[in-house]
């Protein structure tokens, strides 16, 4: 059940802010002059955050993030936890130019709002969605994968251990809410660890934004990413988790498409872009092994983490999103030997290319 909460009333906050503008060290301009807008936000999930964008007549300024609700302790920690990732890998200097800026972290009507500069630009996903240069999707796509060789980069020279209960302690808590998949993807796991077995892996700890996506790459007019949504960081986590989400998404973007326009485009044309996207994957994937010092043999163990750690994203209480927690666990049933991941895009490739025509 969801609990309800009372809307935040973003007006009140909004006019907080305009009438602290000075105190609060935003940037100076005529503040008869500002005006606001909502920006697009997810409309489910219990920590639903909302943004909304102040800006003058010549330039956008400030970017007001906030929860949805007025009350509600996912909410409220959504936000501070972002506040806190932020302060976090700015200190540690594991990105710089494409960290947000943070003006300030306030309750407002008991309302944590975090107050971050706002930057001119565009997405990825639409510049990914509307591109049609082969040559000019590489280099969206590596604009918004460089960040990670930095984001990953090891934080300790000591390595953790990832033992292979790891794997069955996670099926065991996620199948429950999958009851049809157990069998196919025990069979799945159980061939590819006899002709792949698991001993122990030996991996760097890396900041894991887990969010690492297209949607949450804002471009600005210079070419600089700026990464966004930092309210699920994990400080300690696994490798290659990011990288498989930047490129999934990706992929989607790509083949799928998001406008009209790009679903509207012939099956060869969806294909050479996912080609692009393929051939590119290849070359970051060896960039990122090299970086982290981890083996490329290890792609394929990680891959089935990612599949389990996406799915246990999707059903935690915050968002219980069942079905798309599935999306993301329907790879382990049919999974080969090796160049998982790759392999899957193909699968994707040939499902959705089926379902066009």
């Amino acid at each position: 059940m969801f609990e309800i909460y009372e809307r935040a009333d973003y007006k009140k906050i909004i006019a907080w802010v305009l009438q602290n503008w000075d105190k609060l060290g935003l940037p100076k301009t005529n503040q008869q002059a500002l005006k606001f807008n909502i920006l697009p936000f997810r409309k489910i999930g219990l920590h639903s955050l909302i943004n909304f964008l102040i800006f003058s007549e010549k330039e956008p300024l400030v970017v007001l993030k906030m929860p949805r609700y007025r009350e509600g302790v996912l909410a409220f920690k959504a936000i501070e936890d972002e506040a806190k990732n932020l302060e976090f890998v700015s200190k540690k200097g594991l990105l710089k130019e494409n960290l947000p800026q943070v003006y300030k972290l306030v309750r407002i009507d008991n309302t944590p709002v975090l107050i971050m500069k706002a930057y001119e630009g565009k997405m990825l996903h639409q510049l990914l969605d509307q591109e049609e240069s082969p040559t000019e999707i590489e280099n969206l796509l590596r604009n918004g994968a460089a960040p990670l060789l930095t984001l990953n980069a090891p934080q300790e020279k000591t390595l953790a251990t990832l033992e292979s209960s790891y794997i069955t302690n996670q099926l065991k808590t996620i199948i429950q809410f999958y009851p049809d998949l157990l069998k196919k993807i025990e069979t799945s796991l159980t061939d590819f660890f006899k002709k792949r077995p698991l001993a122990k892996l030996n991996y760097p700890q890396v900041f894991l934004h887990q969010e690492y996506n297209p949607w949450n790459l804002l471009r600005e007019q210079n070419g600089q990413i700026i990464v966004l949504d930092w309210e699920d960081a994990l400080r300690k986590s696994l490798p290659f988790l990011d990288m498989f989400n930047y490129f999934t998404v990706a992929f989607r973007i790509l083949f799928v498409g998001e406008s009209p326009s790009a679903k509207s485009r012939k099956l060869e044309q969806k294909q050479e872009r996912a080609a692009t996207m393929l051939n590119y994957y290849k070359q970051f994937e060896k960039e990122y092994c090299l970086k982290l010092n981890i083996s490329q043999e290890l792609v394929d163990f990680f891959f089935i983490v990612f599949c389990l750690n996406s799915t246990l994203f999707f059903i935690t209480d915050k968002r219980k999103e069942i079905n798309y927690g599935k999306a993301w666990l329907l790879p382990l049933t049919n999974l080969p030997h090796y160049n998982c991941f790759e392999n899957h895009l193909k699968q994707q490739m040939e499902y959705f290319g089926d379902q066009k025509a």
